[in-house]
C-alpha cells in the first residue's frame, strides 16, 4: 500500500476509513533523536456514497438476483443456510459476508440496453457496512466506497430487512449504463463489519 519517494511515504491508492477514525502510527526510530515523521497529510478525503432506504411496497419491478446464487466467492466464505432468517426471498440469504477484503460475484442478464438502478435487500445489526461495487470488472462512479446503514438487526425479526437504492438517488451514485445481455456484479468488503444480503435487484431508471 505504500511507497517511498524523496523522503516521503506515499499511499499507492485510496484507503477506506470509517467515520471519525482513530489512527495509530508506529515508527522504528532506533538510533534517532527524534521521530522521522514530521506530518501526515491526506490530500483528498471523499465521503462514502450513501444509499436511500425505500419502503418494501415501493420496490420496483426488475431483474432479481438471489444473493445466495453467487457465482464466485473469494476470501472468508459467507454462510448460506435456508430457513435461518426471517422473511427472506427464496427462504435463504447470504450472511456473515465479512468486510475483510472478501468478495462475492453474481451474473445477471438485463433484457435491454439503457440506464439501470441497483437495489439491495440487506440486514445489518452493527454500525453499518462498507462495500466496493464493480460492474464487469470496473468500478462505476460513486461505487468506489458505498456505505450501507444499520437496519437494527441481522434479519431474524420483522423490520430488520431493508431495501436500499444504491444508484439513481439524488446526490448519490448515478444510474448504471448497461447493454442488453450478461453482466457481472461484484461486491468487496472493506473495513471490519459484516453484512447480510437477501437479494440484489436491477430496475430500469426512472
Amino acid at each position: 500500500r505504500w511507497r517511498r519517494s524523496a523522503g516521503v511515504l506515499e499511499g499507492r491508492g485510496a484507503m477506506p476509513v470509517a467515520a471519525s477514525p482513530r489512527l495509530s502510527l508506529q515508527v522504528d526510530a532506533r538510533g534517532l533523536n527524534a521521530s522521522p515523521i514530521a506530518r501526515i497529510v491526506f490530500p483528498e478525503v471523499e465521503p462514502a456514497t450513501e444509499v436511500a432506504r425505500i419502503a418494501d411496497e415501493e420496490a420496483p419491478e426488475g431483474v432479481l438476483i438471489e444473493a445466495e446464487a453467487f457465482t464466485n466467492a473469494t476470501g472468508t466464505p459467507p454462510r448460506v443456510e435456508p430457513g435461518s432468517h426471517f422473511g427472506t426471498s427464496g427462504d435463504a440469504c447470504v450472511f456473515t459476508f465479512i468486510g475483510d477484503g472478501s468478495a462475492l460475484e453474481w451474473e445477471v442478464t438485463v433484457p435491454e440496453s439503457g440506464l439501470w438502478d441497483l437495489y439491495l435487500r440487506i440486514s445489518q445489526g452493527d454500525v453499518g457496512a462498507w462495500r466496493v461495487i464493480e460492474v464487469d470488472g470496473e468500478v462505476p462512479e460513486g461505487l468506489e466506497l458505498v456505505q450501507l446503514p444499520t437496519t437494527g438487526g441481522w434479519g431474524h425479526a420483522e423490520g430488520e430487512w431493508w431495501i436500499v437504492r444504491v444508484t439513481g438517488n439524488e446526490g448519490g451514485a448515478p444510474p448504471l449504463q448497461l447493454d442488453a445481455g450478461k453482466h457481472t456484479l461484484r461486491m468487496t468488503g472493506v473495513l471490519t463489519t459484516h453484512l447480510n444480503i437477501d437479494y440484489l435487484l436491477l430496475a430500469k431508471h426512472e
